[in-house]
């Protein structure tokens, strides 16, 4: 949990006393696809969020060891299924070499 986020739970609760009821398992799903419906998203299910997850900690630089904590995965190998790069990520990845194989050309 972040800091933005112990923040606003912290200040819900001042607001509504002991009681403090942030996420009912019993209705979660419901409102979820509730919510993907309301948006007009097609083929994405609750699931999804953690590549998405994953997918935004890579956009980060965030390890892929801590990747595989917070996901809560036994191995690496099952951390790289959810995360992956993004198109710019791939496309600064070839300008960098790119630059690196100019600059060395341009040292000889």
């Amino acid at each position: 949990m972040n800091a933005i986020v112990l923040t606003e739970l912290k200040r819900l609760k001042r607001r509504r006393g002991r009681k403090l009821k942030v996420f009912d398992p019993t209705n979660l799903r419901h409102r979820f696809e509730k919510a993907v419906k309301d948006a007009g998203l097609k083929d994405f299910t609750f699931h999804d969020l953690r590549h998405s997850f994953a997918s935004n900690l890579v956009s980060n630089n965030v390890s892929i060891i801590t990747i595989k904590e917070l996901l809560g995965h036994k191995s690496v190998k099952m951390t790289l299924r959810y995360a992956h790069p993004s198109e710019s990520q791939l496309k600064k990845a070839v300008e960098k070499i790119e630059s690196d194989v100019v600059a060395e050309e341009g040292g000889k």
